[in-house]
Parts: structure tokens; sequence; C-alpha cells
């Protein structure tokens, strides 16, 4: 859980950390069960498109490999991150530095 002062208060910071970790909780979540919707939802598209019966069982099963492939890689990047910030707090800093903007999917540049 979140640190606490003595005073039984947390720290902005410690609140921001908090939000983030639910946020990315929520992602883990929800990302399959939107995939394997999103999958039927294409699949019964094109079944209605072709005049067929059977392309949204494919799109489900499309959906489902989609919503766990991204579910690993979430996990990966999570994985990653708790890895950085032991090292970070191993090494004297707090390891909050890199909390802001990773996993969002963007690149990003190092200083040069």
């Amino acid at each position: 859980m979140a640190d606490w002062k003595e005073d039984g208060k947390q720290t902005g910071r410690e609140v921001t950390k908090a939000i983030i970790q639910v946020d990315r909780m929520l992602q883990i979540a929800l990302i399959l069960p939107a995939a394997v919707f999103i999958g039927w939802l294409i699949g019964a598209g094109l079944d209605r498109l072709l005049h067929q019966h059977w392309i949204y069982i494919v799109g489900i099963f499309v959906g489902t490999g989609a919503g766990i492939m991204q579910v690993f890689r979430l996990l990966h990047e999570l994985e990653k991150k708790m890895e950085r910030s032991e090292a970070g707090k191993s090494a004297g800093g707090d390891g909050a530095e890199d909390q802001a903007g990773e996993g969002d999917g963007r690149i990003q540049k190092e200083p040069k």
C-alpha cells in the first residue's frame, strides 16, 4: 500500500502513484473483454456483409488472442518498471522519477 505520513495523510506523489497503479490494473481487467467484444463485432459485421454464419466465431478467437497478447504485453511492461523502481531504491533514489508517462505507448527520447 501507499506510505502514510505520521499524521495519517498521504503525500501528493503517493496518491499519484496509487492512481496510476489503479489505472494500469483497470486496463488489464478491461482489455480482454473489450478485445473479445470487438472481435465478435467485426466478425458479426463480416457475417452480415458476406451472408455467412460462422465468421463471428473466428472474430471471437482473434479478439481473444489479441486481448491475451496485450495483457501479457502490459504485464511485462509493469514487471520491467517495478524492476527499475527497485533498482532505483537500492541505488539511493525513490524510483519515482520515471513514474509519469511510462507505459502509455509513447517512445521517449533519452537526453543527450
